[in-house]
C-alpha cells in the first residue's frame, strides 16, 4: 500500500527520483514496470505499478463507448497511459506532455493513494490543501467513519 506525501525535486530531464521506503515493493509488485497517465478531474498525473493499472485499463475498457462520460474517461487515462520502468538508480522519467499537463515546474509531491500514487506539482498541492481547509464539506453519509 502506498500512503503518504513525499515531496520531491524533478531533474533537469524530468526524472523523479521514487522514494527510497517504496522502491522493494515496486520491485515485488511489478518489477520495476509502471504505468503514467493524467487524472480526468485534477491538474495531476496517476502513476499505477502494472498488475494494478491492467485492472483499472480492463474495468475503463469495458464501459460502453457510446456514453460520453464513458469516452472522455477513455479517451483521458488511456488515450495518455505510458508505460514506464524504473531505471536503475530508481528514477521515472516523466514525458512532457505529462509534464505540462500537471503543470508540473521543478518541486512535485507524490502522494500514496493505496494501490496508486498521485504526482502533483507542489504549488498545486499546497492551493488544494488551502481549499479543502476552507471548505465548510456536508460530511452526510461519513457520519460513522472512525478516523
Amino acid at each position: 500500500m502506498f500512503r503518504g506525501i513525499t515531496p520531491i525535486n524533478l531533474d533537469a530531464k524530468g526524472r523523479l527520483a521514487i522514494p527510497t521506503r517504496y522502491r522493494d515493493e515496486i520491485q515485488d509488485r511489478c518489477d520495476q514496470k509502471m504505468v503514467l497517465t493524467v487524472d480526468h478531474r485534477e491538474r495531476c498525473l496517476l502513476l499505477y505499478p502494472l498488475p494494478d493499472w491492467n485492472t483499472v485499463e480492463a474495468s475503463v475498457n469495458a464501459l460502453p463507448n457510446t456514453s460520453k462520460a464513458a469516452r472522455r474517461l477513455q479517451h483521458m487515462l488511456i488515450g495518455h497511459a505510458s508505460d514506464l520502468e524504473v531505471d536503475g538508480s530508481g528514477r521515472l522519467l516523466i514525458p512532457a506532455l505529462h509534464r505540462e499537463h500537471a503543470h508540473f515546474e521543478k518541486r512535485v509531491v507524490m502522494v500514496g493513494q493505496g494501490h496508486r500514487f498521485e504526482i502533483w506539482s507542489e504549488s498545486l498541492w499546497q492551493a488544494k490543501n488551502e481549499a479543502y481547509l476552507a471548505e465548510d464539506d456536508d460530511m452526510s453519509g461519513l457520519e460513522d467513519l472512525r478516523l
